[in-house]
């Protein structure tokens, strides 16, 4: 909402001992409209840098005398500020980049109020401004605090860092609460529902909090300050206090063991929750947070800082221990993996990508940028990781800043595999695939994945010749005494030409609940058969970390033949691992086979997740529902399993949506039978929600199922686009036919809704910003004009025509909010953008823009004898008027050569009409050939408000209703019926056309001969008259163009005895 704050604090008081200012305004709610920051804070004015936003100062008296004072602003950030002068648009000239700038445009000056617009510097600071006005003369000072607003980085504007060119990247990058986070193995992705929150209030105070409390501003706050300009510093900065390793940061991170004391990882749905916790903590790190939560609050942060972020799995990301690019893993004969190895390979990893241009890199390096909030190793000191090209990791460019080794390690390092046995190394092979094997983020507009493997690995090299996933026993065996000497275990061992070859498939996807099957298939490559040893294990395992003890094992002995293809089948029961496995658990399984006359081993290994049963929840009248009313949710869990679940526990809770947690219970559960619980839900802020259910049992030490489900306002989720569509023609939008149809829109939900006050105030703000557009409008095209710029004034209305071009989603939620997009929508004909116009005063006196006609001359003068004995076409468009399609503006170029003829000048009568009747019935053609002296006779239309026109060709005649066609631009103008009229057939029948206001008839005169000109007009008078049209003698005005430098005053034209 606006608000209007008190100017109380006056710090050098005036002379005569009071302060003239009293209010001022911050326009928050159309300044946040402007800038894109709707709903970020209800504190504090939010803007962009590099973008003006306006400051309305309100006094009881004159606030300052232009001839002896002078208006300064002030804005203070620490120790840091900058002073600069209010100037007027005509004194305002170019300010200098890096300068602040203060404008007051025409219109906004009032004997009480004055209105002024403040523009920072593309690189100003990311932070919280103070701002101050001073009235100075040279006798003395008026100082006063104004207050406060906060500036972010602009992704909206060209020279801004983190500029991002299309719209739809910015809704979804930007302005999105909403997001995916995908987790799992590649052989079972599976996501959950994140809301980001950066809408929910106090997120953003807790964000700049984040950054006050940080060392670098800890130690010295102006240069913290000034380097907050780069976003590539500002994420680096944030990036480590989202963890707390270093200082006050957010998140406490913790991996294994009890979470008692915090919330387990996995409960976590939302960066508001954890933000408001750690800023009403005052600054103790929130317990617990693993990756994909550190990345989430990351990713939050930097969306509402104006750095557009997203969130990004990485796939079997390798975590290398020593930074030599290369991950080792040891297995006993029997399929265990050890945990031998610094080195790690998580099933997926969760970090984020930032947009932004790197300066310090080179062009190449520009876009998306990875920073790695997880505290995994320390970069220059502090526990943080990038910013990093992306592009740099594709390349290989290594020595690219920020962690590039560390990143490229991640996504593309090699696997070595070793087998040992009593300390001695069996064998080894390298595995090039592994990691990175896929890197998924949220598509753009959809929950589908988006697969962005090939960005960072475009340039793989081709694999091995070797299967990657089988390890083959050297020659001779090397002692493996201790991991540092595994490096001479991989110079030693050879990789030998396999004499077997063994695969691990796991059969379906595995269901928490039913049976894990699997299939080992074997190939005996030699010519001579073989005795093998087959083991075969399965290890529970954290995502990050190397598995656990062995929950399951089976071995035996088998017989193949040379040449002979064996698939071996295998089932791990329910019962095996029911009360060890949960929901989303990750198992590693792998299988062992030793030749038992050559000692020959080899490995398979898959690593895969446990899909959970499902809980349902269904919200009734919809996923869209209405803020500040309540709504029933049903959450229900069918019993899938084949025995009975005792100590049922269903549990419900939701941010935004639920106070605390509702539980349903149930001592026994049989199989097929269904727990659920019925909750009310209310929405008490705009946005994304997620409402969050989960189910545990006594059987199970684990919650063994989790379920989110997003809900949105019914305003959130509207498809605005929709209105446009319907009321447009082509590529244009009806204004007031869209506003109709959003405002009946409104109003059904109106009546819909209990609770109607928050919905009469957005169709009241609707139709506020709708004329407070067209007057912002109509004051900037009569500013330029009061300041004598034609040019610009008629540059305004093509700049606007312009917008609208390659419009893409207009109809977004911020068009309840405000109607910045309304203006845009609409249509502005290219005759604009290319005629020479000219003002044409209405009456004697003019004070005023509204007091001129705008006459575009270019279009409007058409040569009639081109016509010829073609077919006359007459365009319906509001700013134009009857001429023919496409060859209006050669034809008129060619008449105005006539101006450039010695003793020549032109007339143009302006006739205003009154169109208080739709039938006519013409007895003579409308349409009038040229004079043998050069006169030419055109009817042109200016006004736009004739809806469908009947019109009748006769007393006894048929009737012809002339409707508007869909290809037409715009739905109302010049109604006629299509005819053929002929220069030199003065007699020939001619269909009506109405003429409404504003008709034209334009005269070539040569010679100083007007003859023609004048009777022209007579026999329109005349015509006028028989067909019922009266002429407003009053509001009818005349202007000649002559160019000669001595030409006489001509003599005025008289209109029924009377002067025009």
């Amino acid at each position: 909402m606006d608000y209007t704050q008190q100017a109380i604090h006056n710090i050098n008081g005036t002379p005569k001992g009071r302060c003239r200012l009293k209010f001022v305004d911050f326009e928050t709610r159309e300044n946040s409209i402007s800038h894109e920051t709707q709903g970020l804070s209800c504190n504090h004015l939010v803007v962009r840098r590099g973008k003006p936003f306006k400051v309305t100062l309100k006094s009881d008296s004159c606030l300052w005398n232009r001839c002896t004072e002078r208006l300064v602003l002030e804005v203070c950030l620490g120790g840091l500020y900058s002073r600069f002068p209010v100037l007027f648009s005509e004194e305002q000239s170019n300010p200098q980049p890096g300068d602040w700038s203060a404008t007051i445009y025409p219109g906004n000056m009032h004997p009480q109020s004055v209105t002024i617009h403040i523009c920072s510097p593309v690189m100003s600071s990311v932070a919280l401004y103070q701002l101050l006005v001073h009235i100075e003369s040279k006798q003395h000072r008026i100082s006063s605090i104004l207050g406060t607003f906060v500036l972010l980085c602009n992704p909206w504007l060209k020279d801004d860092p983190v500029y991002m060119p299309l719209d739809v990247h910015k809704e979804e990058y930007i302005k999105s609460d909403y997001g995916l986070v995908y987790m799992g193995t590649t052989l079972n992705v599976s996501n959950r529902p994140w809301a980001f929150g950066q809408y929910e209030p106090g997120v953003l105070e807790a964000c700049l909090k984040l950054l006050e409390v940080s060392p670098q501003h800890l130690s010295d706050r102006n240069k913290d300050y000034i380097l907050r300009a780069n976003p590539v510093y500002l994420s680096r900065v944030i990036c480590a206090m989202v963890n707390c390793n270093d200082d006050l940061g957010v998140l406490e991170g913790k991996w294994q063991g009890s979470y008692e004391g915090g919330v387990k990882p996995t409960d976590w749905s939302s960066s508001a929750d954890i933000l408001l916790r750690w800023a009403s903590s005052k600054y103790r790190p929130v317990r617990y947070g693993q990756c994909w939560v550190f990345a989430s609050v990351l990713c939050t942060v930097m969306r509402i800082l104006g750095i557009p972020s997203r969130v990004v799995t990485v796939f079997n990301a390798a975590h290398d221990g020593n930074a030599n690019l290369k991950i080792k893993e040891f297995y006993t004969r029997t399929g265990d993996k050890l945990n031998m190895s610094k080195d790690s390979i998580w099933n997926f990893h969760v970090w984020v990508e930032c947009w932004m241009r790197r300066p310090d890199l080179g062009v190449g390096c520009d876009g998306w940028q990875v920073v790695d909030p997880t505290p995994q190793k320390k970069s220059a000191g502090i526990f943080c990781c990038g910013p990093c090209p992306v592009a740099a990791i594709q390349e290989h460019c290594l020595a690219a800043r920020y962690d590039a080794p560390f990143i490229y390690a991640s996504v593309d390092a090699d696997v070595t595999r070793f087998i040992v046995h009593n300390g001695l190394g069996v064998g080894r092979t390298v595995d090039t695939e592994c990691v990175g094997q896929l890197i998924y983020t949220k598509s753009i507009g959809s929950d589908k994945p988006e697969n962005l493997t090939l960005t960072y690995k475009a340039g793989k090299r081709e694999k091995p010749s070797v299967s990657a996933r089988t390890l083959q026993r050297p020659a001779q065996m090397m002692s493996l005494c201790s991991a540092s000497r595994s490096s001479t275990l991989e110079d030693a061992a050879g990789i030998m030409s396999p004499g077997l070859k063994v695969t691990l498939k796991i059969e379906g996807v595995p269901k928490l609940g039913e049976s894990i099957r699997m299939c080992v298939t074997i190939t005996n490559q030699s010519r001579s058969p073989r005795v093998l040893m087959e083991h075969v294990s399965a290890q529970m395992k954290e995502y990050n970390s190397n598995p656990n003890e062995t929950f399951w094992k089976t071995q035996g002995e088998l017989h193949i033949q040379p040449s002979e293809v064996r698939t071996l089948h295998h089932t791990i029961l329910y019962s095996e691992y029911e009360s060890l496995l949960a929901g989303d658990d990750i198992v590693n399984l792998a299988v062992v086979l030793k030749d038992t006359r050559t000692k020959e081993t080899l490995l398979a290994a898959e690593e895969f997740s446990i899909r959970p049963p499902q809980i349902t929840v269904e919200i009734e009248g919809g996923d869209s529902i209405q803020m500040k009313k309540e709504h029933t949710a049903l959450v229900s869990f069918t019993n899938s399993f084949s025995k009975v679940l005792s100590g049922v526990v269903l549990t419900v809770e939701g941010c935004g949506l639920l106070a605390g947690k509702r539980e349903a219970e149930l001592v026994f559960l049989q199989p097929g039978k269904k727990i659920e619980k019925k909750v009310s839900i209310m929405a008490t802020s705009s946005g994304t929600k997620l409402l969050m259910a989960t189910l545990s049992h006594s059987n199970s030490p684990n919650i063994i199922s989790r379920c989110y489900h997003k809900v949105s306002d019914c305003f959130e989720t509207t498809d605005w686009q929709i209105f446009g569509v319907a009321e447009a023609s082509g590529d244009n939008v009806y204004l007031d036919e869209c506003t109709s149809s959003v405002l009946g829109y409104i109003r059904m939900f109106m009546e819909e809704d209990d609770n109607k006050a928050a919905l009469r105030a957005a169709r009241k703000y609707l139709s506020m910003d709708i004329k407070k557009e067209k007057s912002t409008y109509a004051l900037k095209i009569q500013g330029h004009f009061n300041t004598h710029d034609p040019q610009s004034t008629w540059k305004v209305i093509s700049h606007q025509s312009n917008n609208c071009r390659g419009e893409e989603n207009i109809w977004k939620r911020r068009s309840l909010m405000g109607s910045q997009g309304f203006l845009e929508t609409v249509h502005t004909t290219s005759c604009l953008k290319t005629s020479a116009i000219i003002s044409v005063p209405k009456t004697s006196s003019t004070s005023c823009l509204n007091d001129y006609h705008p006459v575009a001359l270019t279009p409007v003068i058409i040569v009639l004898r081109e016509v010829g004995d073609e077919e006359l076409d007459v365009v319906e468009d509001s700013h134009q008027y009857a001429y023919r399609q496409n060859q209006s503006t050669a034809n008129a170029i060619a008449a105005l050569t006539h101006l450039e003829y010695k003793d020549s000048y032109m007339r143009l009568l302006f006739l205003n009409v009154s169109s208080a009747f739709n039938t006519i019935i013409p007895k003579k053609p409308v349409w009038t050939p040229a004079g043998s002296t050069g006169n030419l006779l055109i009817l042109m239309q200016l006004d736009s408000r004739l809806p469908d026109v009947q019109v009748t060709e006769g007393q006894n005649q048929r009737q012809h209703i002339l409707h508007h066609h869909p290809e037409h631009w715009l739905s109302t103008g010049l109604c006629a019926q299509r005819t053929a009229v002929h220069a030199n057939d003065p007699q020939l029948q001619s269909l009506v056309v109405k003429l409404a206001d504003d008709t034209v008839v334009a005269g070539l005169i040569s010679h100083r001969d007007e003859l023609v000109y004048r009777r022209e007009v007579e026999d329109l008078t005349c015509w006028c008259k028989d067909n019922n049209l009266i002429i407003s003698i009053q509001k009818t005005k005349e202007i000649v163009v002559d160019f000669c430098r001595t030409g006489a005053i001509s003599p005025p034209l008289y209109i029924e005895e009377t002067a025009v």
